[in-house]
């Protein structure tokens, strides 16, 4: 009995193992599936507490990825119906505070964490502050609750409000037109003394049949407006920044300028035929203009165009959206644009260049406010999908954050290649001319700084000196070492070689340099004097007659040296490779591991070797075995340049040429997931910092980038992104009776 009842629990056990198993694998899946990034995180992260597996990890990675300028988010659970959504979004001058909504709930936030500090009372279309931060202008309206959805028009349409305590103010516009008016479109002028609106008298809601005035008020005196002016049907108003002018878009003719002093007419053009056939659409399209008040942007279907604001003739046409463009934004600067299209992305525009500079997607649906933050490094958005997203502009405050960017010094190269000091503080950076890098410059982060160029030569191999990391020693063709001291400038060099040194490493106290040579030999020297320490060490038997070259091997290129130093692993040519005592100048063991690696690197503790070949397989390599924990399995579409091991031994991370860092769990050799830097062309040199989890990466397209690689570090910014839990009916969708809890705190 006892027996029966053991037996029944270890299947109880292995049943429940088997469930949850069951259910890490379907969150996985899920999240993977899930559209929009707040629930693909939660799913994920739900998948990753269940059962903490490589599969899961890899899937929290990718869905931390999904929107790598993405930093914060706000779910409006409001239920409002799509068709009945204003999404409404606009920034305070100081940076301090949005007010955003889907419309039927709008709310003030903190910029900064997107919480909700006060809710308004009754909802909103449209929301602006006057420049200096002091005033906000909102109208309103609102959906009756009957079947045909008809709008309720407030009876002041527009009212302007103290920005700080949100309270009305006491002169509040006036000279309503007659009827039941919408304020489509608000716009301050630059120094915050007049503002314009477009009023719209709605006289059949049902099949859009509405009046529009295009309207200006001084706000010195706001009872009555100063000008008024009769449209057919407007989409959308801007007031030049010296106050005197006024931008209409119309239905047709579309564009149209109007003195605002006198309401004359000054010149109009067309724009696209979905406006002048009345396209619904049309109500959505923005006018913006530029805050030198020399530019006017306007959407042609999915194209952003900019217009000269003298001549309102086509200075740049800007294509990427692949839907409809519903809203516009230019930074405070003037030099970037940001607009966002019915499928839910976003793009912010160069405007000098008219290029792309970004695209961000996060939304489901339609895009249709958005708002800079003070300086330019933060763009909020709201959609039709009831979200508030927040993105990093500057790069900074990323997943995978940004250290710092430089330009080429000395023009376009044939080749480039940036190395990071493991401790964080320069680049190595080194151009290629013809077949050789021959010129090094090093790159200060702190000030961002590129040095002047220091040494012209070919370069083959690199390695960073521990553990002040001040010193970066080369080797090149000619069997030379030579030692760069970055800070002081100095180098010293010496020939240690009679052939090529594809590798070279550091000991891990930095009391030695050991280096791998073409004729397949490992020689050691000391790394202050560069003189030799003992013989070479010769890794192949010596067949050659006396007077033969020694025989070179180009790609033996790969060394790695023990914790302690007292021991090294050389990969050779056709996959033979050695294990070396260094002290006693000997092989411990050799063998053919069945593939060419690439580049190698011993676990903390000495007993694992993590292998990168050069046909693009990884694996796991115990020593004392000498047997694969994971055999090389593919993993690189290109040649790997590199692997290194975390300092607690649980990770390896491996990094090529195509700009992708891959994760690799220590003990098992799973994949954990991969990351691109850098554009499709750009190679990765990454190097673990002295921390032991943050990998410090460059490209060579001249980009810096660090990375906490800790899980808890992963959880933490998917709950900030994320901004919510799952609701009941997400969690009974993915889990069905399993008990409902809270993914994040």
């Amino acid at each position: 009995a006892a027996l029966a009842g053991l037996l029944a629990f270890r299947q109880a056990e292995r049943a429940e193992v088997a469930g949850v198993t069951a259910d890490a694998r379907r969150a996985a899946a899920l999240a993977g599936d899930a559209d929009a990034v707040d629930q693909a995180l939660l799913l994920a992260l739900e998948a990753v507490d269940l059962q903490d597996s490589g599969e899961t990890r890899a899937g929290l990675l990718t869905a931390l990825l999904r929107s790598p300028a993405l930093i914060d988010s706000y779910y409006y659970d409001t239920g409002t119906p799509r068709d009945r959504q204003n999404p409404v979004v606009a920034a305070s001058p100081d940076g301090e505070t949005l007010i955003a909504g889907d419309g039927a709930v709008v709310a003030a936030h903190e910029a900064d964490t997107l919480d909700v500090v006060y809710t308004f009372d009754a909802p909103m279309s449209q929301a602006v502050y006057r420049p200096d931060g002091d005033q906000l202008a909102v109208s309103t309206h609102t959906f009756g609750s009957d079947a045909r959805g008809d709008v309720v028009f407030d009876t002041i349409p527009v009212r302007l409000l103290n920005a700080a305590t949100l309270e009305p103010e006491p002169a509040q516009l006036g000279g309503w037109p007659p009827g039941a008016v919408e304020a489509r479109d608000l716009d301050y002028s630059a120094d915050g003394r007049r503002l314009a609106a477009n009023l719209c008298v709605q006289h059949d809601w049902s099949i859009w049949d509405f009046t529009c005035t295009a309207t200006v008020w001084d706000l010195s005196a706001p009872e009555h407006p100063i000008q008024s002016i009769p449209i057919r049907r407007a989409w959308d108003v801007a007031l030049s920044p010296d106050r005197g002018l006024l931008y209409v878009g119309s239905y047709a003719p579309a564009l149209e300028v109007y003195d605002v002093a006198t309401g004359a007419l000054l010149r109009s053009i067309a724009l696209t035929p979905d406006l002048a056939a009345g396209n619904t659409a049309a109500l959505f399209a923005p006018l913006e203009i530029s805050p030198d008040g020399t530019t006017i942007a306007v959407r042609d279907r999915n194209d952003v165009v900019l217009l000269d604001a003298d001549t309102l003739t086509e200075r740049a046409r800007m294509t990427g959206h692949r839907a409809m463009v519903g809203v516009m934004q230019f930074s405070y600067d003037g030099t970037r644009l940001a607009s966002g299209s019915d499928d839910g992305a976003i793009v912010v525009w160069d405007i000098a260049t008219g290029s792309e500079v970004e695209q961000l997607l996060g939304h489901t649906e339609s895009v249709r406010a958005l708002a800079f933050g003070r300086h330019d490094d933060t763009l909020y958005s709201a959609a039709t999908d009831q979200r508030l997203l927040a993105w990093d502009l500057r790069g900074d405050r990323r997943f995978i954050p940004r250290l710092a960017t430089f330009p080429d010094p000395d023009g376009p190269a044939s080749d480039v290649l940036a190395v990071p000091a493991p401790d964080g503080e320069t680049v190595a950076h080194f151009q290629t001319r013809s077949h050789f890098r021959d010129t090094l410059r090093f790159l200060d982060l702190a000030d961002g700084q590129l040095g002047e160029a220091i040494v012209r030569g070919a370069n083959e191999a690199w390695a960073w000196r521990p553990p002040g990391f001040e010193e970066l020693a080369t080797a090149d063709d000619g069997g030379f070492v030579l030692v760069w001291n970055w800070r002081r400038g100095t180098v010293r060099q010496r020939q240690v070689a009679s052939a090529a040194v594809p590798s070279i490493s550091y000991t891990p106290d930095g009391s030695e340099i050991v280096g791998l040579d073409g004729a397949a030999s490992i020689y050691r020297v000391d790394a202050d004097t560069l003189e030799p320490i003992g013989e070479p060490i010769p890794l192949e038997p010596d067949t050659a007659e006396a007077g033969d070259e020694p025989p070179v091997h180009p790609d033996t290129d790969s060394l790695t040296i023990s914790p302690d130093g007292r021991t090294a692993f050389a990969a050779l040519t056709a996959g033979t490779s050695a294990w070396v005592d260094l002290a006693e100048g000997r092989i411990l063991h050799q063998d053919d591991l069945g593939l060419e690696p690439a580049r190698t690197a011993l676990s903390p503790d000495g007993r694992r070797l993590a292998v990168a070949a050069n046909t693009g397989e990884v694996g796991l390599l115990q020593l004392e075995t000498w047997t694969w924990t994971r055999p090389p399995t593919a993993a690189h579409s290109a040649v790997a340049l590199g692997v290194m091991w975390a300092a607690d031994g649980t990770l390896f991370a491996s990094y090529r040429q195509d700009g992708r860092i891959s994760l690799w769990d220590g003990r098992t050799g799973e994949p954990l997931g991969t990351v691109r830097l850098g554009g499709p062309s750009a190679w990765t040199i990454a190097n673990f910092m002295p921390d032991g989890h943050t990998l410090i990466a460059a490209t060579t397209d001249n980009e810096v980038f660090t990375w906490d690689t800790r899980l808890e570090t992963w959880v933490e910014r998917a709950c900030a992104i994320a901004g919510r839990n799952l609701t009941t009916q997400e969690w009974r969708q993915a889990f069905g009776d399993r008990p409902y809890r809270h993914t994040c705190p």
